[in-house]
């Protein structure tokens, strides 16, 4: 899954490594701007807030994942169905 920023600056996607990558796309060519780690299994989606302020991952390990723009980890959902 692929998730571009409200102001189309940042792209986060969702990875089978149980990462979510966020890209720089403000240049002329994509930047690697960070990884995000934490959830167990892979990720399936990712979503931002209407305002950019929030990026949440979700996960087949049972979580969803909330980060800020700059990648710090703000809290986890739990309870979320797990991959049978």
């Amino acid at each position: 899954d692929l998730g571009f920023s409200p102001d189309s600056k940042t792209l986060a996607s969702a990875s089978a490594d149980a990462t979510v990558k966020l890209w720089d796309l403000s240049g002329d060519t994509p930047v690697e701007r960070g990884t995000l780690t934490g959830h167990t299994d892979s990720v399936t989606r990712v979503a931002w807030s209407h305002d950019g302020s929030l990026l949440a991952s979700g996960s087949w390990d049972g979580t969803v994942r909330l980060w800020t723009p700059d990648g710090q980890e703000k809290g986890t959902l739990r309870g979320a169905n797990k991959r049978k």
